[in-house]
């Protein structure tokens, strides 16, 4: 047995990678890959999580899905490294709202829904902005409608805001 096939199966219980196909600016279908830090089939899953709610970043509350080996994953975020690829690749920018399936698209306002495929995706996402202090979907909003004024200027805010509050404030999601 080779080392990968020894960590997918003992470490993760399944394929090391999850892929997604999720929708970029204008609505264009592309893959992500991240470290699978999920059970087998969690997407199917995602409508009845979501029901418990969201967390201040968009996450869902009590999720069940999320594996041991995940958690440890997450807290450091190196399930993160693979989107690497796709934000050299130009299908995301370094920041804005994280890039998202069809169906969790459809969790937002309709107003809204057309706003975010009007972006290109974020690797590191604005919701870390906040400090967890508003709704998510104000956080969302708000930046949009920033980025419709001043494009490039609140790319360079909501960076430096949500590097912050990573670094200095140890925002963490799980």
């Amino acid at each position: 047995m080779s080392l990968l096939s020894y960590l997918q199966e003992q470490w993760f219980g399944g394929p090391l990678f999850y892929m997604k196909e999720v929708l970029g600016k204008q609505g264009r279908r592309f893959t992500i890959r991240k470290l699978r830090t999920m059970s087998l089939n969690a997407e199917k899953e995602f409508g009845q999580v979501i029901q418990n709610g969201r967390d201040q970043y968009g996450k869902p509350n009590k999720d069940h899905r999320i594996t041991r080996m995940g958690k440890m994953l997450r807290k450091y975020w190196i399930d993160e490294i693979p989107q690497i690829w796709s934000l050299i690749k130009g299908d995301l920018r370094l920041i804005g709202i994280r890039a998202k399936g069809e169906e969790e698209i459809r969790t937002f306002p309709e107003d809204m829904q057309e706003q975010i495929l009007n972006e290109k995706p974020g690797l590191i996402g604005i919701h870390y902005s906040s400090n967890g202090k508003r709704e998510y979907f104000d956080v969302v909003k708000e930046y949009l409608e920033k980025r419709k004024q001043h494009p490039k200027r609140t790319d360079v805010e909501y960076f430096f805001r949500t590097t912050w509050n990573i670094l200095i404030n140890s925002i963490r999601s799980t």
